[in-house]
């Protein structure tokens, strides 16, 4: 056998060269193979890699939606940033029990998608909502701090507020400068009287009185709140996590099972909640890794960010009270070896980056400044008001306890992939204007409390307006009091409080959903058409 290969190859060799056309045509050969063999492994690899990413984040190897929807179903949503108008699915239970008795189907997770509207609030609503929620908490005994640490805290805050008081003072002389009537009589008025000594030696006479007229008439002066675009996947965030396993916790924790809350994709996070000059920053240091440099007058985007920073100092500013203000000068002198006491001014200078002074100064920020900022509008713990266009197209709200920020590990850069919140399926339904139990179950005994009836349309205006029934009861008017009373006159209705939203896991299954990912066992080409077939057929049928 060794033999006749032997013999076969000398042949082959003998063969090839024993002309120049031969060895022409033989090389050609092997440069065509191997180039078959090994861009073919490399585009398989790389469609191996990408279909895992997307079927291992988001999608599943298949998706089920209504069969009446006006549009098709668009898992990152549209390039305009509108939804996709779905038909409901509303036994989602049942869907999920007929899908399940397929043999090559894993998993079904409930699924559904919507944008949301997020006010960050300025950096002064920021500090007075502090403010506001320490008073509030002293006041109630299982809450309240000792007297000396509540001092302390108080007085740091207030101390922060009237500094950023002083710095909307010169925002408004600035504009003055500018333009005489640039500035509305009673926005000086309310400066000027914010900014006054007696103001704040009144101010532990009623802080939340006080603290009314700064949020009012203050703070909508700090014109540097954002008005945000979320897009947000409603799901079972249990099921989710164990079905994608591209998803990654950087920080924080999982939404507890049967609590509403919300876990944020680290691309929005960084991209629109971080402070702008921080950001800024960080892309000019991935910019220069990647081989961009700041002395590149053609690069526009990085002198751009340079420019940006140089001049939009007002948030750094505006976050130092007066104690971290001070702290903040005598730092940036001596890394700037200057006698300059402004702190715009000091900031200014710093952020006149180069490419020889970027990576000293990104340092700098970051271990001497940065522990003095907020660096995030949102931060894991804190509550986020969402506000979203029903189906109905009346705007519903809910308001969200941030328990984490997450990435898809393989899509962390991409806009669109990287961009999807993870919301509990309970607080989507809300949104999107589903009832949800504890919703039918209020609406039932406001309908019994009111002895609401059906009535046909040509009674209705008799119904409503005539009949000649004698007088019911004759009741004499009230002024209407803070505390609604219940049926009982010894109880008064309590609003929810935020950490009683809860629900039970199985109410999970029993709602509404727009469409569900199907993860399967065998996710091979061949089997998910088998499956989808399957599935065809198992819906056509009925």
């Amino acid at each position: 056998m060794f033999s006749k290969a032997y013999i076969l190859v000398r042949m082959a060799i003998a063969n090839i060269f024993s002309s120049l056309l031969n060895l022409f045509v033989g090389l050609v050969l092997l440069f065509g193979a191997a180039i078959l063999v090994i861009g073919g492994s490399v585009f398989s690899t790389l469609d191996d890699a990408m279909s895992k990413s997307i079927i291992g984040s988001i999608t599943g190897h298949l998706q089920v939606y209504g069969a009446g929807s006006k549009d098709p179903l668009e898992i990152y949503g549209r390039v305009d940033g509108s939804d996709s108008n779905l038909s409901p699915i509303d036994d989602f239970k049942s869907l999920k029990a007929q899908l399940l008795t397929i043999p090559n189907v894993k998993q079904v997770v409930p699924m559904g998608a919507a944008t949301a509207i997020v006010s960050t609030g300025n950096t002064v609503d920021v500090t007075l909502e502090k403010l506001r929620t320490l008073y509030r908490n002293q006041a109630d005994a299982k809450t309240a701090l000792p007297p000396d640490e509540f001092e302390r805290q108080s007085h740091s805050l207030e101390a922060h507020a009237i500094n950023m008081v002083k710095v909307i003072a010169t925002d408004l002389d600035r504009a003055k400068e500018l333009a005489a009537d640039a500035v509305d009589v009673r926005s000086s008025e309310a400066v000027a009287i914010a900014g006054a000594e007696k103001f704040w030696q009144t101010f532990d006479d009623d802080p939340l009185g006080h603290l009314e007229f700064l949020e009012n008439r203050v703070a909508p002066l700090a014109a540097d709140a954002d008005l945000l675009f979320i897009r947000y996947l409603g799901t079972d965030l249990e099921a989710y996590q164990k079905s994608f396993d591209r998803l990654t916790v950087v920080e924080g924790t999982q939404v507890p099972p049967g609590r509403q809350g919300i876990l944020l994709p680290r691309f929005f996070s960084e991209e629109y909640l971080k402070l702008k000059n921080a950001r800024r920053l960080d892309k000019i240091k991935d910019a220069r890794a990647a081989g961009r440099r700041l002395n590149d007058a053609s690069d526009k985007e990085l002198q751009r960010f340079v420019k940006e920073n140089q001049s939009q100092t007002r948030e750094i500013v505006l976050q130092l009270d007066g104690i971290a203000t001070a702290t903040a000068v005598k730092k940036l002198q001596t890394f700037l070896s200057t006698a300059d006491s402004n702190l715009p001014t000091l900031l200014s200078t710093f952020f006149s980056v180069t490419d020889e002074t970027f990576d000293a100064r990104y340092r700098f920020f970051y271990d001497e400044l940065a522990p003095m900022l907020s660096m995030y509008r949102v931060r894991v713990g804190d509550t986020m008001t969402l506000r979203s266009f029903g189906r109905s197209g009346s705007i519903q709200t809910a308001v969200v306890k941030v328990y984490g920020i997450v990435e898809l590990r393989g899509l962390e850069k991409s806009p669109l992939a990287g961009a999807n919140a993870l919301l509990d399926i309970i607080t989507f339904r809300e949104l999107y204007g589903f009832l949800t139990a504890e919703k039918r179950a209020e609406q039932e005994q406001m309908k019994a409390a009111a002895a609401a009836k059906s009535i046909s349309r040509a009674s209705a205006e008799a119904e409503l307006f005539g009949g000649g029934d004698s007088l019911v009861e004759e009741v004499k008017p009230e002024a209407i009091t803070a505390d609604v009373e219940t049926d009982r006159p010894d109880e008064k209705r309590q609003p929810k409080a935020f950490n009683d939203d809860v629900y039970a896991v199985s109410e999970i299954d029993e709602g509404v959903v727009l469409n569900a990912a199907i993860l399967l066992h065998d996710g091979s080409y061949g089997a998910q058409q088998k499956t989808r077939e399957e599935i065809e057929r198992l819906f056509t049928s009925q």
